[in-house]
């Protein structure tokens, strides 16, 4: 339903296939993709868990997947099950081209995320040469200053924030054609839970690594986080009119449309509906996107709002100055 609502010539769509999922279906998706030239199932599949297990892996693959040269696209948007539009594609389009080249990328600081950081650092070693980062080795090596100024190996950074995130095409390109991320993502890939919610932030924020449309991870060391607009989500009972939450999660429904505040977030995209639990309100809230469309209206877009997000307004500072950021320059939330 999203692909027919939403489907456009002008962007490409990337499918990575559980290999759970059953070869009826994979074969229909595939059979789907042959009618249009721009939607792409990958042909490697793999078997992913609910705790994030090769989420990493199925990501990467459409990356590389998309970075072809000829394949022209600006931003490159990471979704998964359940996360429905909650912009009109010209809405989209304004949105993304206001963050001006900058990722969307949720970093959270909080013991949860301490917590698997914790795990990450005391299991692995994580510098430039033992993750043999660069696919030109040379860049492996070496030191370089932190924060404090103090010379250290090429370390990356790790974080933590939700998967779904908004990538700049610069940042693909550089992630595809001069990163070797396969120590990496096995590396990632040993932890219990959570394991896709690691590989963007700390490739975007390592301030070694010095990412094309990253951050800075700046903010992160200074107990900062920084939020995201690529995807919303209600955490907990409070406000979830539907009174359904699946894994902590609001589960949307018709009751939820009541309230006008769903209307007017700021974020691409919105997780939780399931049409098995309420297709109803998914047909509901398609009828209201598609109303959008035909008038090609911009639904109360605060353009300040996203001129001034932190990250746009980083990459904007790292353009003008072409050096290092001082942290009393930065906007962190």
């Amino acid at each position: 339903m999203e692909l027919a609502l939403h489907y456009t010539p002008e962007n490409w769509y990337c499918y990575v296939v559980d290999s759970k999922s059953s070869p009826l279906f994979y074969s229909r998706l595939q059979r789907l993709a042959k009618c249009f030239p721009n939607i792409i199932v990958a042909e490697k599949r793999f078997n992913i868990s609910r705790a994030g297990h090769n989420t990493n892996n199925a990501m990467n693959e459409c990356a590389n997947i998309l970075a072809k040269p000829e394949r022209r696209w600006n931003y490159l948007i990471n979704l998964q099950n359940h996360d429905i539009q909650a912009k009109t594609n010209a809405e989209m389009v304004r949105i993304l081209n206001l963050l001006d080249g900058a990722n969307d990328i949720e970093i959270c600081v909080n013991s949860d995320a301490d917590e698997r950081i914790r795990y990450y650092l005391i299991n692995f070693i994580w510098s430039f040469e033992e993750l043999k980062l660069y696919k030109n080795d040379s860049k492996n090596r070496g030191e370089s200053p932190n924060i404090f100024g103090i010379d250290l190996p090429k370390i990356l950074t790790l974080s933590k924030g939700y998967s779904a995130a908004s990538l700049s095409r610069a940042f693909v390109d550089f992630i595809t054609n001069e990163l070797n991320l396969e120590k990496l993502l096995e590396q990632l890939n040993k932890a219990e839970f959570g394991v896709d919610e690691h590989l963007w932030q700390s490739l975007s924020i390592s301030d070694n690594l010095n990412a094309p449309g990253g951050f800075t991870e700046q903010c992160y060391v200074f107990g900062y986080t920084t939020p995201f607009i690529t995807r919303y989500a209600l955490w907990g009972s409070t406000n979830c009119l539907s009174g359904s939450i699946r894994h902590d999660v609001c589960v949307f429904g018709l009751e939820d449309l009541t309230s006008e505040n769903i209307f007017n977030i700021p974020h691409l995209f919105i997780n939780k509906m399931m049409p098995g639990y309420d297709f109803g309100v998914i047909k509901c809230w398609h009828k209201k996107l598609k109303e959008r469309q035909k008038i090609k209206s911009e639904r109360k877009l605060n353009l300040e709002y996203y001129k001034n997000w932190p990250q746009t307004i980083y990459n904007q500072m790292r353009r003008r100055n072409k050096g290092t950021i001082k942290f009393s320059e930065l906007k962190c939330k």
